[in-house]
């Protein structure tokens, strides 16, 4: 039922445009009651000019404030069904509610198109479509508009998320994080651009050398699996662990070597569901060497673009490798990242590796573990 034209009015000067509309017209009212008579009033009426001049450089910023439109806000909570947190859901949306104009929420059963169970790539891709239209909407009431990401979703979706955004030739989105050391802290987290893209400059390198190792992409070096079967040679798994995570490094490092799920000795998962069999022929560890990366913009970007190139250069080298041990022609390198670090980063690695089909990240399900 609509709403009556009363209750509109009363929602709209509730709403931030409203306020400052109301702001505007209510000084100017009384600038029109109070200027005639402080010509009265004053001795000469220079003075009256200069005192309503002030007042309405003071005013009118307060009102330009308000109705300034301030961008798109998306929040992104795609966690399935029975997985969702909605403490943290509410978290985002009020962050995004609060920082922009207008903002916008997609929940799973948008991703489920009559009822048709999406994979990571399809949801993705869905994902992208949405926001594109949505962005493509909000332009149209305004000449351009910044688009603002507030994404809880796993980190194999994050990750494909940030290649079809890639793919959809955005020029610049900022993703929001929720703070691992304070989860009712929304800050940002990263900005997609193409300044992602260029060699770290040395503040960059001082921060990845900061926080993560290794912290050089040249230091770098794959370490085979000899029983590796020769079918799978072909595949790298590079294990990344940027949070705390005590048990991460070793789990993936025995998925990556014998393809099983379940731990060797209390036979509990480890909570990987690898959308291909994960068995590799050799892996590399890169660790952060804090609890919680500085959770920064400056951060964050630098480190992901070092995870990027140590990406590339790990695969390159295990290509490398096989090119001179294989007996015939190596297959094309087929990277498995295993993830455990900030959403905004798996999102950046996804946008970096937009040119790399070849990569993927292992999907990690935190209730399997220990089942």
């Amino acid at each position: 039922m609509p709403a009556t034209w009363p209750r509109q009015l009363v929602e709209h000067l509730r709403s931030r445009e409203g306020a400052g509309a109301l702001v505007i017209a209510t000084s100017s009212a009384v600038a029109l009651g109070v200027v005639p008579n402080l010509i009265d009033a004053l001795p000469h009426p220079i003075w009256a000019a200069i005192i309503a001049f002030v007042v309405t450089v003071l005013i009118t910023p307060l009102g330009w404030a308000l109705r300034h439109e301030r961008g798109l806000g998306i929040v992104l909570g795609l966690y399935p069904p029975g997985q969702q947190q909605d403490s943290r859901i509410v978290t985002l949306a009020a962050a995004s509610a609060a920082r922009h104009t207008s903002s916008f929420e997609v929940r799973p059963r948008l991703l489920s198109p009559a009822g048709t169970e999406l994979g990571a790539k399809g949801r993705a891709d869905l994902t992208a479509e949405i926001i594109d239209a949505r962005a493509v909407e909000e332009a149209r009431r305004f000449s351009a508009t910044d688009v603002t990401l507030y994404p809880l979703i796993p980190l194999r979706e994050g990750f494909h998320l940030g290649r079809q955004l890639a793919h959809r030739n955005w020029t610049s989105l900022t993703v929001m994080h929720l703070s691992g050391s304070n989860a009712k802290s929304v800050i940002p987290g990263i900005r997609l651009g193409t300044h992602l893209t260029g060699p770290l400059t040395p503040t960059q390198l001082a921060l990845v050398n900061g926080c993560v190792h290794p912290g050089s992409e040249d230091a770098i070096t794959p370490e085979p699996h000899p029983e590796c079967p020769r079918t799978h040679r072909h595949r790298l798994a590079v294990i990344i662990r940027l949070s705390p995570s005590d048990a991460m490094v070793e789990d993936a490092r025995h998925v990556a070597r014998t393809g099983s799920l379940r731990r060797p000795y209390s036979l509990a998962h480890t909570g990987y569901l690898p959308h291909i069999d994960a068995t590799c022929g050799a892996h590399v560890v890169i660790q952060s060497t804090r609890t919680y990366l500085d959770e920064t913009p400056e951060t964050f970007e630098a480190v992901a673009n070092h995870l990027h190139r140590t990406i590339t250069t790990a695969a390159e080298a295990w290509r490398n490798h096989l090119a001179v041990t294989s007996p015939v022609p190596p297959r094309p390198v087929e990277v498995l990242v295993f993830l455990a670090g900030p959403l905004p980063i798996a999102i950046a690695l996804g946008w970096l590796g937009v040119h790399h089909p070849e990569t993927d990240v292992v999907h990690h399900d935190k209730a399997l573990m220990g089942s």
